[in-house]
């Protein structure tokens, strides 16, 4: 009489079930997000939760602060901590997949750009926008020369007043 591996080992089935069943929902929430070709996904070390905070980051309009990504990744995964969701930002950063914005007070912004960029911040809705600027060399010389310093990047923040803040103090 063949042996049925539903009733003989409910438990090994069960839980081969669910390592499957895990494999194909990492497979697919890493495809969902566009975050690496399948074959890099081991390369990369993303496991599930970092797989899903680099989801949110990509998957992202805006740029959002350590907090926002926490909220919208346990939207996705209701088990991640808050911990585990900064210790993934400072991975993907160090692995070059998303790039941190800082400002003097302290604050951080995460972006699914990783290269030379500007930005442009509104001093009174705190939105921040990307922009694309060349830089001449001219002026990277110049910024070097009066600050002593040997150039390694150069980038422009613009802070001012976004369309729609200005648009309310028209209105």
């Amino acid at each position: 009489m063949p042996l049925d591996p539903n009733e003989s080992y409910p438990r090994l089935t069960t839980l081969y079930n669910r390592i499957i069943l895990n494999l194909i929902r990492d497979v697919l929430l890493c495809i969902a997000f566009n975050i690496v070709e399948v074959t890099n996904i081991q390369e990369l070390r993303l496991t599930k939760q970092r797989g899903v905070v680099l989801g949110v980051i990509r998957d992202a309009h805006e740029h959002l602060t350590a907090n926002e990504v926490f909220e919208r990744s346990r939207a996705l995964l209701p088990s991640i901590s808050f911990a585990t969701v900064y210790n993934s930002l400072r991975y993907l950063k160090e692995i070059n997949q998303i790039a941190e914005i800082q400002f003097g007070n302290g604050a951080s912004r995460f972006d699914r750009m990783t290269h030379r960029h500007d930005h442009a911040i509104c001093n009174d809705c705190g939105k921040l926008v990307d922009i694309d600027l060349p830089h001449p060399p001219e002026l990277v010389k110049r910024a070097a020369k009066l600050s002593k310093f040997k150039p390694q990047s150069l980038e422009f923040t613009l802070r001012g007043q976004c369309p729609e803040c200005v648009n309310k103090l028209k209105n």
